[in-house]
């Protein structure tokens, strides 16, 4: 089996299974996936700080591409092992909103939030 997966067939599946889970919410057909994680995840930077994800020009368009090309990816076991924390962790909060927001579910406590 191949370390890796399609863009497309993980984008497939993101949107399959959260209809899944949000049927029978109050959210069933309204609910969103944000598509543009890394300029979400580093919103809070500065804007001159090196690790600012940014496509408002094409040197920082280019510079955002070449730190994803040339700093490696993530595992596929470690992948599924952020994908099993949604199930486990994350969903059963949401189901008991109502498929609302929770607050703090999504903070960072780990190895990036120390950074």
């Amino acid at each position: 089996m191949s370390g890796y997966a399609k863009v497309t067939a993980m984008v497939e599946h993101i949107m399959t299974e959260t209809a899944r889970v949000m049927k029978g919410t109050k959210h069933e057909n309204d609910w969103l996936v944000y598509h543009d994680a890394l300029s979400l995840m580093t919103m809070c930077l500065p804007e001159d700080h090196p690790l600012k994800f940014s496509l408002s020009t094409p040197s920082r368009m280019t510079s955002a591409f070449e730190r994803l090309l040339y700093s490696g990816w993530p595992t596929s076991d470690r992948i599924c092992q952020d994908i099993r924390k949604v199930f486990t962790k994350a969903m059963p909060q949401i189901l008991a909103a109502d498929g609302g927001y929770v607050a703090g579910l999504a903070n960072r406590n780990g190895w990036g939030r120390r950074q």
